[in-house]
């Protein structure tokens, strides 16, 4: 079963949603697995888990293969919210939903037991097969009914909806959670009617970022697509003429800027983006690649 919580900073916010997460599930546990990191296993987290005699058992570091279920189970998250947020031409600020809206999801995803049947995680937690009427297509463009404008109540000759996006299922009812672009509001309501002849993206005017995206664990939340994509060829202005390399390394937030390349030789070197060295090279660029000595 997939649970997913949001984090403000990487220190006092994580005993906060370790807190949630266990009235999510209605016990607290004997012992937790994670992966190695100082932020879970260490500091006020630590400090929390200790408080309720919650044994937090690491894997060994660089050891991937211990957690290799969890690892390739946020993979498929991934690639279901990059989708969403393809299909509905929406930018990276609204990655969380995406990625919050594919955990839900998961959880319905069937399995086959031992003795052939078929199961959900959901119904394996909960001892109930899950209302398949939740499941709605993420980022629609939905007309969202009102009764009011402000204070004062709508005529019949008023507009009775609000152009909105669906952004998820509501925490705390059952109904869907909608984001108003024009007033930046959060509204739950289960009276509305889904939209599918425009994306939401094009009829609030949002520009879609595609791309690789690059994530860390920092206090920031940006996310950002790099100016030289992976695999990509690039002309080196450390000689003249300059040099084609590969770029097998994007920056991230420990290392930003920074840029590993590969040269035809097999030898690497990183270099700073800020320092002007690198540019993508063009299939011209290519074509007429200057030689010092004959071939």
């Amino acid at each position: 079963m997939s649970y997913l919580y949001p984090l403000h900073n990487l220190t006092s916010d994580i005993p906060r949603q370790l807190r949630a997460f266990f009235a999510h599930i209605g016990f607290i546990p004997k012992r937790l697995i994670s992966d190695f990191d100082t932020k879970l296993i260490g500091g006020v987290a630590c400090e929390y888990l200790n408080s309720l005699l919650i044994h937090a058992n690491a894997a060994p570091s660089y050891r991937q293969d211990k957690n290799g279920l969890v690892e390739r189970h946020w993979q498929t998250m991934v690639s279901m919210a990059r989708s969403w947020l393809s299909s509905a031409e929406l930018p990276s600020t609204f990655w969380f939903y995406a990625v919050r809206r594919a955990a839900e999801v998961c959880n319905y995803f069937p399995y086959q037991l031992e003795d052939g049947s078929f199961t959900t995680s959901f119904e394996l937690v909960h001892k109930t097969k899950p209302d398949l009427r939740v499941l709605f297509k993420l980022f629609s463009l939905v007309a969202v009914h009102r009764e009011r404008a402000g204070d004062d109540r709508l005529s019949k000759f008023d507009s009775q909806s609000l152009p909105m996006i669906a952004v998820g299922q509501c925490p705390n009812t059952y109904g869907i959670q909608f984001y108003n672009p024009a007033s930046g509001t959060f509204v739950s309501s289960i009276d509305c009617v889904f939209q599918s002849n425009v994306t939401s993206g094009a009829r609030f005017g949002y520009k879609y970022q595609p791309g690789t995206f690059i994530y860390g664990l920092d206090e920031s939340t940006t996310v950002f697509a790099p100016k030289f994509p992976l695999d990509s060829k690039v002309l080196v202005h450390t000689h003249s003429p300059p040099h084609v390399a590969t770029v097998v390394g994007t920056p991230t937030y420990a290392r930003p800027h920074i840029y590993t390349v590969a040269y035809s030789g097999g030898s690497l070197a990183e270099y700073l983006d800020t320092d002007d060295i690198l540019e993508l090279a063009t299939d011209t660029c290519l074509q007429s690649e200057v030689r010092l000595l004959p071939d």
